[in-house]
This record gives structure tokens, C-alpha cells and sequence, in this order.
């Protein structure tokens, strides 16, 4: 409740990379710091859900022990969601 979704490229520009990836990868939010990742598989399955206590703008996330295939990063930062995909080799 409260959170807006809006497409990254408007307001809030959010970099993943690398995009595609090993496994591990990095989500930055600019210059707001993340709040929280989730990362859902193709069938809306959370693969992960993870709360970021940092004030950093950057989240490592760590997808190694998850199948090869399309996933989608929700990130929350300030009250505002983006989704991004990424894929994992």
C-alpha cells in the first residue's frame, strides 16, 4: 500500500547488471537507497525476497542455486516499485 509503480526509464532509473548473468548480479537504484528485492521466475514463484538494512544505492543478489531462465527483479526504494528482467545463464 502506498508503493507507485512507473516505468524505470521516467523517473527512477534502475541498472541490473550483468544482464544476462552467472548467477550473481547488481541492482542500483541511482541515487536512492533500496529498500527491498524480490525476484520472481516466470510463473510469479518468489525465488527471493530480501530486505536491504543498508542505506547504499547498489544490492548484490545472488541467483547462483536457481535454474537457467527469465526471472523478474521488484525493486522497492522511497515508496516506488520498478521491475526489471533479467536472465540467468
Amino acid at each position: 500500500i502506498g508503493a507507485q509503480a512507473f516505468p524505470a526509464s521516467e523517473h527512477a532509473p534502475v541498472l541490473i547488471y550483468p544482464n544476462p548473468t552467472d548467477g550473481q548480479f547488481n541492482v542500483n537504484f541511482g541515487n536512492q537507497a533500496v529498500q527491498h528485492i524480490t525476484v520472481s521466475d516466470v510463473v510469479g514463484k518468489v525465488v527471493l525476497d530480501q530486505t536491504i538494512s543498508t542505506d547504499t544505492p547498489t544490492a548484490q543478489i545472488d541467483l547462483s542455486g536457481q535454474p537457467s531462465g527469465v526471472y523478474f527483479v521488484r525493486v522497492l526504494a522511497n515508496n516506488k516499485t520498478v521491475i526489471k528482467k533479467i536472465v540467468k545463464n
